[in-house]
Parts: C-alpha cells; sequence; structure tokens
C-alpha cells in the first residue's frame, strides 16, 4: 500500500464515553474543567497547535498518564516518541533534581561536567567513527546543522558540490531547511523560494538494490541534476508520518557505495527513530552501513528538549569557531536528562527489551489483520513502534476515517494514542513498559478495532 496523501484536517473527536466495562483504564465524559481548559488552549494558542483529542495530560509515570479528571490511560504514545524509558523515571527525576540543587540552569557556551559527560557518553556508546557530538535544542534544529555541514564538506570538494537528496514522503521537521528537505509540497507551501539544490528520489517502496539507486539516479540526471555536485543523502532512519516504514537494506548498502564513490556524505535522521525504539540503540544501525552524521533528538531526554548532531570530527569541526552557535545547547537540565536516559537504557537492557517485546505487538496485530483481512491493509514496525492500516473494502483506497476514529475511540477506551491523521493506527509505547500492561493496551485496542468495524458495517447497512 502506498502512502495516501496527509489528511491535516481536524479531528471530530467525540467526548461521549464508550463503554468497555473489561478495561481497568476506562474514560468518563470530560468534566466542565478539562473541557475550559481545551478552550482556553483554543483561545490563546494557535489552531496550528491543536491537533490532538481534547484530553488534560496532569501527571503521568511509567506508562500511565492521568488527567486533569483523574482518569488513567496506559500511555501507548510516549508523549510521541519522547518518553523511551517511562515518564518521570525515578532515575531521571533525581538526576534533574540534582541540577535544581546544584543551582545551575543555564550555561550558554560555557563549559559544564553534565555537558561533557553528556557528549562523551554519546560518542562511547555509537559507532566508532563518530567521535564528535554537536548539542542543539531540537530535531529540525539537527537537520538545519547536518545540511550545514553537509554542504560545508561538499564544497570543500568543490565549490559547487551543494545538492542534497532526499527521498519522497519523508519528514524532517518544521524549520525552512528542515521543510525543503521534506517532499511534502503543501506543508512548504509558505516558502517562496525553493532550493533548486534540494532534489529528491522516489523512495524504494518495491524496489531493492543496486538496479533501483542507479536507475532513480539517473533520472535525476536527465532531469538536469549534476551527479557530481551531490552532497549528501538524507534518509530518514524509518519514514515516520506514514509509518513505520523502512528501506530495504540492500537499498541503502547500495546508496553507502555510490555515496562513497562520489564524495558523498549519508546523514541519517533518526529524531523518531533512534535510543531503542526499534530494537537498535540507533535505527540506522539496522541498515548495516556507517553513517556520516547521525540526527538525533526526542527520545534522547526522555523529557526535555535537547537534539544532537553525530559525526567524526573532520565533519563536525568544518564550521568555524562560532558558526554553529545555539543559545540552548548544552543547556544543564537537558543534559542532565538526556545523560540519565542513556545511563536507564543501558542499567535496564531497553533497548534489547524492544527488541523483544516488538514480538508481543506483532503478534497481536497478525491476529487483528487475520480477523479483519477486508480491513487491515498491512502492518508494519520493529522494536516498539508499529502501525497498522486500514482499507475502506468497498474502494480498496486507504481508510483515513477509520484510522481516526479507531485512535479516538481507544483514547475513550483509555489507551493514550496520538491522532496521524492518516489511514493508520500507531503505537509507540515506552520501552519500559511491563508486558502485562502492553498485553493489556493491545486487548484495549483490538477490541476497539472489533467495535468500529462493526459500527461502521451497521451505518453502512442501514
Amino acid at each position: 500500500l502506498r502512502p495516501s496523501p496527509f489528511d491535516l484536517r481536524p479531528s471530530t473527536f467525540d467526548l461521549r464515553p464508550s463503554t468497555f466495562q473489561q478495561v481497568m483504564t476506562m474514560t468518563q465524559t470530560p468534566s466542565p474543567q478539562t473541557q475550559a481548559v481545551v478552550d482556553e488552549m483554543r483561545k490563546y494558542e494557535p489552531r496550528a497547535m491543536i491537533t490532538q483529542a481534547p484530553v488534560v495530560w496532569e501527571h503521568a509515570e511509567g506508562h500511565r498518564v492521568v488527567d486533569a479528571d483523574g482518569r488513567s490511560y496506559l500511555d501507548f504514545s510516549s508523549g510521541i516518541i519522547v518518553a523511551n524509558v517511562g515518564h518521570a523515571h525515578p532515575h531521571l527525576v533525581a538526576a534533574l533534581q540534582g541540577m535544581l540543587d546544584q543551582k545551575l540552569l543555564h550555561s550558554y557556551l560555557y563549559a559544564t561536567r553534565i555537558r561533557t559527560r553528556l557528549a562523551r557518553k554519546l560518542v562511547e556508546a555509537t559507532a566508532p567513527n563518530l567521535t564528535k557530538a554537536c548539542l542543539l535544542s531540537t530535531g529540525t534544529e539537527s537537520i538545519e546543522a547536518a545540511m550545514k555541514i553537509s554542504r560545508l564538506h561538499g564544497m570543500s570538494v568543490h565549490s559547487r558540490k551543494s545538492v542534497l537528496v532526499s527521498h519522497t514522503d519523508n519528514y524532517h521537521g518544521r524549520t525552512m531547511g528542515a521543510q525543503m528537505l521534506s517532499s511534502n509540497m503543501k506543508s512548504k507551501n509558505w516558502i517562496s523560494n525553493l532550493d533548486p539544490d534540494i532534489v529528491h528520489l522516489p523512495f524504494p517502496y518495491e524496489d531493492r538494490g543496486e538496479e533501483a539507486v542507479h536507475r532513480d539516479l539517473a533520472a535525476l540526471a536527465d532531469g538536469g541534476v549534476d551527479l557530481d555536485r551531490i552532497a549528501a543523502f538524507f534518509l530518514e532512519s524509518y519514514q515516520g508520518v506514514h509509518g513505520p516504514t523502512f528501506y530495504p537494506k540492500a537499498y541503502v548498502q547500495a546508496l553507502r557505495r555510490w555515496a562513497d564513490d562520489h564524495d558523498a556524505l549519508l546523514v541519517f535522521d533518526d529524531i523518531q527513530a533512534g535510543f531503542g525504539r526499534t530494537g537498535k540503540l540507533l535505527c540506522y544501525e539496522h541498515y548495516d552501513v556507517q553513517a556520516s552524521l547521525v540526527c538525533c533528538g526526542k527520545g534522547l531526554s526522555g523529557c526535555l528538549p535537547i537534539s544532537a548532531v553525530l559525526g567524526p570530527a573532520e565533519l563536525l569541526d568544518l564550521p568555524e569557531e562560532g558558526e554553529m552557535t545555539s543559545t540552548h545547547s548544552g543547556n544543564p537540565m537537558c543534559c542532565a536528562a538526556a545523560l540519565a536516559t542513556l545511563e536507564i537504557l543501558e542499567k535496564e537492557n531497553l533497548v534489547e527489551e524492544s527488541a523483544r517485546r516488538g514480538g508481543i505487538i506483532e503478534e497481536r496485530f497478525e491476529a487483528i489483520a487475520a480477523k479483519h483481512p477486508d480491513r487491515v491493509a498491512k502492518i508494519s514496525g520493529r522494536g516498539m513502534v508499529y502501525s497498522i492500516y486500514f482499507v475502506d473494502p468497498s474502494t480498496g483506497e486507504p481508510d483515513v476515517a477509520m484510522g481516526s476514529r479507531i485512535t479516538e475511540r481507544a483514547i475513550d477506551n483509555g489507551l493514550m494514542l496520538y491522532l496521524t491523521h492518516c489511514d493508520m493506527v500507531k503505537l509507540t509505547p515506552p520501552l519500559s513498559m511491563p508486558d502485562d500492561a502492553l498485553r493489556e493496551g493491545l486487548d484495549v485496542l483490538a477490541r476497539t478495532v472489533d467495535e468500529c468495524v462493526a459500527e461502521r458495517a451497521i451505518r453502512r447497512g442501514s
């Protein structure tokens, strides 16, 4: 199934409760207090920020989220893939409290012990060729930094080697450069002058290996792109917006060989996919290639805004002194959270546990697909990120309404998800979620699918 066009229309979330008596985490009709907070958010924040169900988060700990009305949810969102080690892990909280007690909340670019400890830990925990870490604030900022480094490297080879290549349906962030690197034209129609040196290859949904790489690059050349000017390829380690969709391994390896032969870089966007989410510390490791640069974010800290670009010293030291500064780079609180997160991942074997628990999700998704073969188009995932895709059996087209309705109803039944506004339901639980809680949440989802399919059949029969 090819990705459907992204439907970003506001959700019509139904506030009326559903009743699954078996579920321990049932919800009730939102109180006036909850509705007042939602209304106030709509009043004072732009509508672009309001895309999720009207639930007011009050407390989050471990794999549970509690709303302002005291209702408890199993969290299958990880706060959109941030809380990989679970919410408010005691070791993480203690690390933050330590920085508060030290009274060190900001330091700009001055050295701090916590900053250097984090940078060293990132280098020691990752591939041998990644010898430095550039600390930043957000994922999209790390993409912008990697774009700059890639072009500086290309222009050191020859002055016009500045072409950046991404793939269709990739997503790299909200800032201007990152949006131009992404392929969704709707999201960048506000940009008056698109960079002509940012181009896109078709994502290899069906094609694999060397032949596809050379064919698609030849098509770029036929379109007027001088292949000798390619400075870098940017790949989401898995496509996240309508995924997870992984590249064929042979394709990535062929792209690596072409890049090596043409003095180009291979940059991985591991922002959504990293830090154990797919059963590897960094997702790009699944492809058995060497990354030139790796962009990290989201799950790096487990809670606070911090990102990083990892790479060899010869690349990260290309910008001159002062050319890559960022106000909140290496913020002590964020560094403490990130270091604690890496320590938790290691001590609790959460990368390995993610790989193992992914088997539980896959087994249950396969059972749902077998029960509703006319409704489920496919399942996709590894580790603790899985999506199940729905199709309208009467047309064979992706069923965006069904994907949204199942997500909304699951939230109503005590399973915290995030609306993708696509034809799928996406699960990204904390890697630390116990097996019994994971199975409970999957039971909720399975019953929710049954209910929504039955409701659709009744409506069509009436």
